[in-house]
């Protein structure tokens, strides 16, 4: 529980919570709860969590109604089509970046990303670095870059690349990017 100069007056673990009213001075108040401290970036590390404000008027009993939890970051994962994927050199590595923090998704990488969203719309920033074999013995270093604008914590960003059209072994990677808002009820 924060008051309205940012100071916490009240803290508890959830199964240590007070069975008895809690007395509080008269004024503005923040209910907050997380499941946890929200990491820069760390694979299959959801924290979930909600505020809710809520005033105490003297000598009247404030009840918070029922609160609902849901992702407070950003979760990412990261895909590839077949044919892209057999192309590939081994050693490809995806960066993916949310403001400074970064993960590498190896070419391998099935775990989901977590990022902390230190904004209300962020962007992720998308990397890739590796070889692509045009045929069985020529191998060509490939480098690109994407943008995603307008996340927000709560989205999971699913990214798909693929091979949008290749000739003279040149490669153009396409990308799918699909959002997904993951409101996740924890009872």
């Amino acid at each position: 529980i924060i008051n309205d100069e940012n100071e916490v007056v009240l803290s508890f673990k959830y199964g240590e919570r007070p069975t008895e009213a809690i007395e509080l001075e008269t004024g503005d108040y923040l209910f907050k709860i997380v499941s946890g401290e929200v990491p820069g970036a760390a694979w299959e590390a959801p924290v979930y969590g909600a505020t809710k404000p809520f005033k105490i008027v003297r000598n009247e009993t404030t009840t918070i109604s029922e609160i609902v939890c849901s992702l407070m970051q950003i979760k990412v994962s990261v895909s590839f089509a077949n044919d892209l994927l057999e192309r590939l050199g081994e050693r490809t590595l995806t960066t993916v970046s949310v403001g400074e923090n970064s993960l590498e998704y190896s070419l391998t990488e099935s775990r989901a990303g977590f990022f902390l969203a230190p904004n209300a719309n962020n962007n992720i920033n998308l990397r890739i670095n590796g070889t692509y074999a045009a045929d069985k013995e020529n191998f060509k270093i490939i480098e690109m870059n994407k943008e995603v604008r307008d996340v927000k914590a709560g989205q999971h960003s699913k990214i798909h690349f693929y091979i949008e059209h290749a000739n003279e072994g040149n490669i153009n990677v396409g990308v799918t990017i699909r959002d997904w808002v993951t409101d996740e009820i924890i009872p």
